[in-house]
Formats: C-alpha cells, sequence, structure tokens
C-alpha cells in the first residue's frame, strides 16, 4: 500500500487539507481562515502586555454587556405542542396535514419569518432573564429564533430544530449597537392560547 503524503512534509500535508472545502483542521503555523468577532464587547477589552512567549492577550472587565438584550420565550402552554398545534396556532386554521407535510410547511414558514427579522445573520446568546426587553412573542418570531439557537448563537441561516426549541423554551439574544436601529417597539405579552397538539 503507498503512502499518499509521500514526499511531503506533515506540515505541508495539514495545509493541503487545510484549503479543502468542508475541512476543520487548521495547520498550527498559518492563520486560520476565517475570523469571527464582536465588536460589541470592544468597550470592556484592553490588551495585556506581551508574555514570555511575545503573546499579547486581552482581558474583558466589567458585567454590562454592550448591545440590547432581547428576550425570547415559549410560552407556558406552547410548550406542550408539537408541529401540528403551532401550525394552528401560527395558521389559525384547523387544516390538517400529513405528519410530513406539516415539519415541511412549518419549516417554510419558520424560512420565511427568518428572512425578515430584522437582526443581523448571527447573534452571540447571552444567559437569559426576564428583564431582557421582549420585542417578539408571537409563536411564529418565538419559534423562529429558538429553532436557529444554539447554546452560544442564533444564525439566520441555521437549519430550525423543533426538538431543540422545546428543550431550550427561552433565550437573550445581544443584538450589537450598529443593528439596534432596525429593532421594533417592546412586544405586549401574548395570551398563549392552546389550539391543540
Amino acid at each position: 500500500m503507498t503512502n499518499p503524503n509521500k514526499g511531503t512534509s506533515p506540515t505541508t500535508s495539514c495545509a493541503a487539507i487545510d484549503t479543502a472545502p468542508g475541512h476543520l483542521a487548521h495547520n498550527m503555523s498559518s492563520p486560520p481562515k476565517s475570523v469571527v468577532s464582536f465588536d460589541g464587547l470592544s468597550s470592556m477589552a484592553s490588551p495585556g502586555n506581551p508574555g514570555g512567549s511575545g503573546v499579547v492577550g486581552v482581558g474583558y472587565q466589567g458585567r454590562a454587556f454592550f448591545g440590547t438584550a432581547i428576550h425570547v420565550a415559549l410560552h407556558d402552554k406552547w410548550q406542550r405542542l408539537r408541529t401540528p398545534g403551532f401550525l394552528r396556532l401560527i395558521e389559525n386554521s384547523a387544516k390538517r396535514h400529513s405528519t410530513k407535510a406539516g415539519e415541511a410547511r412549518l419549516q417554510q414558514l419558520i424560512e420565511q419569518r427568518a428572512k425578515t427579522l430584522p437582526l443581523p445573520d448571527g447573534c452571540v446568546t447571552i444567559p437569559s432573564h426576564q428583564s431582557h426587553a421582549v420585542l417578539w412573542s408571537d409563536p411564529l418570531s418565538v419559534l423562529t429564533i429558538l429553532t436557529k439557537c444554539t447554546t452560544t448563537v442564533w444564525l439566520r441561516d441555521k437549519s430550525p430544530s423543533l426538538l431543540a426549541a422545546l428543550d431550550q423554551q427561552s433565550v437573550s439574544l445581544l443584538v450589537p449597537p450598529a443593528f439596534t436601529h432596525r429593532l421594533p417597539a417592546a412586544a405586549a405579552p401574548q395570551t398563549g392560547e392552546d389550539h391543540g397538539h
């Protein structure tokens, strides 16, 4: 059996893997291809002095977050709903769907709503607190945010997961100041009317 790396150094092999689409391996001696930064914390950052290795760190001080915190939560009565119940709640219709068709329809509604939410394409999540502003309390908007959240970030292009939304139940997003002018006024609380499972 021939060695595919014969004639190449380990560094060359790593670099070759790094350039292939979809690979997450990185050559430690070269800079990564993507950098994710969030300027919302920059006011709390202060550069440190170089250490023995010459590496400079950044420290963060203070408890306040820089940005607008938005709280989103499933109403208590929605937490027991599944796809058919959410569809009846959102569309205010008694129309019945097969399981597959219902899931496809709910995903379609979520994706449509995600395109119209006045949020950046990604927002960091922070510890959820009821004192944070509630801007959306309708079931479709709440589902759209919760189904596209992980424990650390909301992503507009993430595939929605109803199970993840039901498990998480609430989240707070930190919207950077550059996007706050797009946000609506605080929403009125929902009654959480139950339209069945």
